[in-house]
């Protein structure tokens, strides 16, 4: 499995930043059709998401340069940005009363300073690995931001998780648990299985799963006719 990842990844990583293009408009749509929150947030999600595997895919094209590290520092910044939007995105699937969503904007709001930040002070490192140039983190990189990106790829999977149970018996719906048991499983997936160095890959399918199943999620969302 894993010489099959090094010799194809240049064409996976491509085929799945599409299918997260794809995923995007399909979540436009759905917020289009139902003006709900929480189909907005996922479909900003998704679009970060697209950037991330984007950019992973041009160093093969650009190689390496300021041009590249840029495009990568953006990537790092957008990721601490965007992800704690999964956690009004729990909090509205959940429909939590007015009170609740509000200490979920705090949380969210201190996740983002903290995940930008981390973003910005990550030490990046040009690495080739399956014919994929990318730019990533270094071991110089500060222990405390090291946490925060860490918190930020697996930690956000478990609100994720726990929403995805209690919607299961409030909802009758599967999807909010898959999409938090993919990112959550993928993103430790490379360090269980001895493939470190790929998981980067690995998190770029997990990613595309927990968003195709917010999209099978939106199916149950309501038409506006605001």
């Amino acid at each position: 499995m894993r010489d099959i990842m090094l010799m194809t990844g240049w064409i996976r990583v491509p085929v799945m930043a599409l299918a997260e293009l794809v995923v995007f408009f399909g979540l436009l749509k759905k917020y289009l059709y139902s003006r709900k929150h929480v189909a907005l947030y996922m479909m900003f999600l998704a679009l970060a998401l697209f950037y991330e595997a984007a950019v992973v895919c041009l160093g093969r094209f650009l190689g390496n340069g300021t041009l590249l590290e840029i495009l990568n520092r953006i990537r790092y910044i957008l990721h601490g940005l965007l992800m704690p939007l999964l956690l009004p995105i729990c909090a509205y699937a959940l429909e939590m009363r007015d009170s609740g969503k509000r200490i979920i904007w705090i949380i969210m709001l201190i996740c983002i300073i903290a995940g930008t930040a981390a973003g910005r002070l990550t030490v990046i490192e040009p690495q080739n690995v399956a014919g994929i140039l990318r730019y990533a983190p270094a071991e110089s990189t500060p222990l405390r931001v090291s946490a925060i990106n860490t918190y930020l790829s697996f930690g956000m999977a478990v609100p994720v998780v726990i929403t995805g149970i209690i919607m299961i018996f409030k909802a009758k719906t599967l999807w909010m648990f898959l999409a938090g048991a993919a990112i959550g499983g993928f993103s430790y997936l490379g360090l269980f299985t001895g493939n470190n160095d790929l998981s980067f890959m690995i998190m770029i399918a997990g990613n595309l799963l927990m968003t195709l199943f917010f999209l099978l999620y939106t199916g149950r969302l309501k038409r506006s006719y605001l």
